[in-house]
């Protein structure tokens, strides 16, 4: 695999790595608004 394939691929699963967090958070914050 060449190097520059190698960094857009890290570089994507980071992105999506990044989005799956902040939605994860974002489940806690609904719920904690939810129930207050």
């Amino acid at each position: 695999m060449d190097r520059r394939l190698a960094r857009k691929n890290i570089r994507t699963g980071l992105i999506a790595g990044a989005v799956c967090a902040f939605m994860f958070g974002m489940t806690f914050v609904a719920a904690w608004l939810y129930n207050a």
